[in-house]
């Protein structure tokens, strides 16, 4: 920014002291004009035209040609024959201009002599509106280079507004997706925590059931009788879901048989005594009771 600034400021210094110049160049044609007038008029009318009036406009005329002797002239007009020309004749001119109209000059010119000036300056009339032609092209040109340089600034500067931009918006949707990425994360490290913590429950309830399995086991293994858990479904159908590993020794029978196949109690079951159990079994099932 701060070389942007420098180069801009040093650029309009230099573009000041350029329109300083042309402009000048451009005054060169219109003093000669106005001189040229002045001495025609002197020359057609003595009376009415003094002389001092022509010193002043020639004067003023000959102040105006000081940038054909400027070096940064060269700038504005780059034919540099041209300016050699305009420099050598203009000095040739003032030469013999100040033999009539200079300081140092104490009587009037004659007629004669005012005309042969006048012819020697309508000689440069063409070459002074070569200078200004010159001029205007070079300032033309200059305009143009301006203004291709601020057209190339704008296509820099939107470009890289444009990119910036981008790169803002890229930033803006890298930090959205690591926002993602880390909820994502936190989100299934939670509900792999609670995973965790439901493996850890369900393993601690299984080891409970275990356990009472366990010492159910270790009861019912201690007591002379059978102990059974018998359930029946919607549809009226019964299993066994637990018997007691006595029921070998007392009945003859596996606890595994019978697990595998209700039906086995029946056949075991005395005659005489089966009416009387399977009245129990059905009241216990249907008053969700104990069966003794």
């Amino acid at each position: 920014t701060v070389q942007w600034r420098q180069h801009a400021t040093l650029s309009q210094a230099s573009d000041g002291r350029n329109r300083e110049l042309a402009w000048g160049l451009f005054q060169i044609e219109v003093e000669y004009l106005r001189f040229g007038n002045v001495l025609n008029q002197r020359i057609l009318a003595p009376r009415d035209t003094p002389l001092s009036e022509l010193q002043l406009r020639y004067d003023i005329f000959v102040s105006r040609l000081t940038p054909l002797n400027n070096v940064e002239t060269q700038q504005q007009i780059a034919d540099a024959e041209l300016l050699e020309r305009a420099r050598r004749d203009s000095q040739a001119f003032v030469h013999e201009a100040d033999k009539l109209l200079g300081p140092d000059v104490t009587q009037p010119p004659s007629e004669a002599a005012l005309s042969a000036l006048q012819t020697q300056l309508r000689g440069m009339q063409a070459l002074y509106r070569d200078v200004s032609r010159e001029t205007t092209k070079t300032s033309a040109q200059r305009i143009d280079e301006r203004a291709n340089q601020v057209k190339q600034q704008i296509l820099v500067t939107t470009a890289l507004t444009v990119f910036q931009a981008l790169l803002t918006l890229s930033l803006l949707l890298l930090i959205w997706r690591q926002s993602r990425l880390r909820a994502a994360a936190r989100a299934e490290a939670q509900a792999s925590k609670l995973e965790l913590v439901a493996a850890a429950a369900q393993l601690q309830q299984e080891a409970l059931q275990r356990a009472a399995r366990d010492e159910l086991q270790e009861m019912t293994q201690a007591l002379p009788l059978v102990v059974f858990r018998l359930r029946r479904d919607k549809e009226g159908r019964t299993e066994y879901t637990y018997v007691s590993d006595r029921v070998q020794a007392l009945l003859g029978v596996s606890a595994q048989a019978l697990l595998a196949d209700g039906g086995l109690m029946q056949s075991i079951i005395h005659p005489e005594d089966l009416e009387r159990v399977t009245q129990y079994e059905a009241q216990a099932l249907r008053d969700g009771q104990r069966c003794r």
